[in-house]
């Protein structure tokens, strides 16, 4: 039973909203177990309705990995071509963590041929 108290000078609605529900991961296609061999890039939409997102940091087979974050589609894009993508199995790990602390792990694997 915690109580809030304040002062005002403008008068209108105000609410106070407890926000605990952690930030979400979508991918447009599953790519749980598929080969990307084809693909130059993958790329997630993170979404929090409330606080809004703190942080998101990729991991590709336990190495941190560059995810590029576009503010307009809430889309974040990792390009192959840096070099760290193994050749064959690969286990991705997403965490992306909120303004309150809130957060979300999600975590794949797929599969990829460097040979062309």
């Amino acid at each position: 039973d915690t109580v809030f108290k304040t002062n005002v000078k403008n008068l209108g609605k105000y609410a106070l909203v407890l926000d605990t529900i952690p930030p979400k991961i979508n991918s447009a296609k599953s790519i749980e177990g598929k080969w990307l061999s084809d693909k130059k890039f993958i790329q997630f939409t993170i979404s929090d309705d409330l606080s809004g997102i703190k942080s998101y940091n990729g991991y590709l087979n336990g190495k941190w990995i560059l995810f590029e974050y576009d503010n307009k589609t809430k889309k974040i894009t990792h390009d192959f071509s840096d070099g760290i993508v193994a050749e064959g199995a690969n286990e991705l790990k997403l965490i992306v963590v909120d303004n309150l602390g809130n957060s979300t792990i999600f975590e794949t694997q797929f599969f990829r041929s460097q040979k062309q």
